[in-house]
């Protein structure tokens, strides 16, 4: 779908997803066309993308630059296979390349520690087989593939048509960023922002951080941007920006108020916490979630756990090899 001339919208399809579909997007530069994020690593999602670039007129060689707005597997999967094909340059924000550089952090014991650490948090046994194998299956697309640049917040990239200035927006991943285009008003606007889903924030083992923590801030540094087209990463395109974000700032507050009260008096785990309350919005139950789905569940609650202890408004306990955490 063309956006408006030189712009163009690529779906590629995410194979049994209820996402349905990455949106990549095609920039057009006077020595050559950008492409923001490259979909997921399979057959079905190169074969629509390279339908998609002849239908345009393009051919791999066309493109110049990729960037991408973050590591996650549906957004750099294809990085190499494109890289290789179109010899273009493969930039991104320097935390996530910082990332991929220290790639031998995620060997030897990950998979153990992850387990552990999950353990501790009270998931269960029965729940790490079968999102273990799909994390080992698509951890290699990413840390296999090099990247040539680093981008910086604030940087713009010059294609020739279009000004794409990089906004630095941690949460949904440590390096995650927006790219806006100030002459035409254009917020891409990657996993950041998506029209109607709230996108994952989550923690995990072995990072000392506050993911949802920067998340919020980095939804308040987008409120005054003047944007008549959002371009997500997923869903399509949405124009109100203001009220999505309050949306979004209602939501986590919703969140960590449903969490504060199910830990009143009580000290609870992250698991039990997480089947105590409230998601999708309140149209999927607990008992609804298969077990990968629950373990994202945890993580997400453990972010706004984080985020509450950060705040002192709940306090973290340990008790032996189990953590708990109770309302203050």
């Amino acid at each position: 779908m063309e956006i408006i001339p030189g712009i163009y919208q690529i779906k590629t399809p995410l194979k049994d997803n209820p996402l349905g579909y990455v949106n990549t997007y095609l920039i057009e530069g006077t020595d050559g066309w950008v492409l923001i994020d490259t979909g997921w690593n399979d057959e079905e999602a190169f074969e629509a993308f390279s339908h998609h670039l002849k239908e345009i007129g393009l051919d791999f060689k066309d493109i110049n630059l990729i960037i991408v707005t973050h590591i996650h597997p549906d957004h750099f999967g294809m990085a190499y296979r494109l890289k290789q094909l179109s010899g273009a340059d493969l930039a991104l924000h320097e935390v996530e390349k910082d990332i991929i550089d220290l790639s031998d952090m995620w060997s030897g014991d990950i998979m153990n520690n992850m387990q552990e650490w999950m353990r501790s948090n009270g998931v269960p046994d029965d729940h790490f087989n079968e999102f273990d194998d799909t994390f080992k299956g698509t951890i290699s697309d990413v840390f296999n593939t090099v990247p040539d640049r680093a981008l910086k917040h604030g940087e713009i990239i010059h294609t020739g048509h279009f000004d794409l200035q990089i906004i630095w927006t941690p949460g949904h991943s440590p390096g995650h960023i927006c790219l806006y285009e100030p002459t035409k008003k254009l917020l891409f606007s990657g996993d950041h922002i998506l029209p109607m889903i709230t996108p994952n924030i989550s923690i995990h083992a072995n990072v000392d951080s506050n993911p949802l923590g920067d998340y919020l801030q980095s939804l308040k540094l987008l409120e005054d941007i003047d944007m008549d087209l959002g371009l997500p990463a997923h869903e399509d395109i949405f124009t109100d920006l203001p009220k999505r974000i309050e949306q979004l700032l209602a939501h986590h507050e919703e969140r960590k108020r449903e969490i504060i009260e199910k830990i009143q008096g009580e000290a609870k785990n992250a698991y039990d916490i997480s089947s105590l309350i409230t998601w999708m919005e309140g149209q999927i139950t607990w008992d609804e979630l298969g077990p990968i789905d629950r373990r994202i569940a945890v993580t997400e609650s453990l972010a706004h756990l984080e985020a509450l202890r950060v705040e002192e408004k709940i306090e973290r306990i340990q008790e032996g090899a189990l953590t708990f955490y109770k309302a203050i």
